[in-house]
């Protein structure tokens, strides 16, 4: 966007130890960190002091709200007696298991955004 071109423009060193240090993940000095963090902090406070238009797309909408999500009773995991929404729950040998024990795959949020995985911890039944 405009603003975060900006940003690189203004703070050219902030710019270049943010591409060293997150991007490259090249090593760097405890000053160049500080440094980073500093002008981190400015860039933020002088973003705040800024028009509200210039760092955002105001737009205003009509929406529908969607219903309140139903409540659903909990049960508790024969395997680790955790409590796991009943609609979330597995049935093993008649008793119910949360997805974890059962050796399902859930979804996890990671630093690859939303994946899945199976719990490796678990035992598998």
């Amino acid at each position: 966007s405009d603003f975060e071109e900006s940003r690189g423009n203004e703070y050219p060193l902030a710019d270049e130890l943010f591409n060293k240090i997150v991007i490259r993940r090249e090593p760097a000095s405890e000053e160049e960190y500080g440094k980073m963090r500093q002008l981190f902090k400015e860039m933020s406070f002088d973003a705040l002091a800024l028009p509200k238009d210039q760092l955002f797309k105001i737009e205003y909408k009509k929406i529908s709200v969607p219903e309140y999500a139903p409540i659903v009773a909990s049960v508790q995991c024969s395997v680790c007696k955790e409590k796991v929404m009943e609609t979330r729950a597995r049935i093993k040998d008649g008793e119910p298991v949360c997805i974890q024990c059962a050796g399902d795959e859930y979804y996890i949020m990671d630093g690859k955004g939303i994946t899945t995985a199976k719990d490796a911890n678990k035992k598998d039944l």
